[in-house]
């Protein structure tokens, strides 16, 4: 199923976990697309989830982007105490998708459409610190 717009690429994963179509894929908790399909991979030992970034955010898909399963809390310990923070109640709901680039090196080369990535499963609070600044090009 081809998008007319966007960017359409593969995120590899050893399951499907909660994501589902239509669940949403985030930067920096800005929706930017979309699940569009799931699938068994070619010898069915992982699941392929094919997502459409819209077109306006398609600059900030990177060869050496980064995606990772959105669902789920993480605890922040902060002055106040603990204060519970969700991505948002849909993500939950939805399982969505987060992503984001390095910045400990240059700008890489945006992704070409049907790249595959890994989804990743474990979480590191290092990315969210990233500050890599992208440029939209025309």
């Amino acid at each position: 199923a081809q998008h007319k717009t966007g960017l359409s690429i593969i995120l590899a994963a050893n399951n499907a976990g909660s994501t589902g179509i239509t669940s949403p894929i985030y930067h920096r908790q800005i929706q930017i697309g979309e699940v569009t399909e799931k699938r068994l991979n070619n010898d069915a030992s992982g699941v392929e989830i094919v997502i459409n970034i819209y077109p306006e955010y398609t600059h900030l898909i990177r060869i050496n982007s980064i995606f990772w399963p959105a669902s789920g809390f993480n605890l922040d310990i902060g002055i106040t105490g603990a204060s519970l923070k969700s991505t948002s109640l849909t993500s939950l709901v939805k399982g969505g998708i987060n992503m984001s680039t390095p910045d400990d090196e240059a700008l890489q080369p945006a992704s070409q459409a049907f790249s595959t990535f890994k989804l990743k499963s474990e979480f590191d609070e290092d990315w969210l610190q990233w500050k890599l600044k992208i440029p939209k090009s025309n």
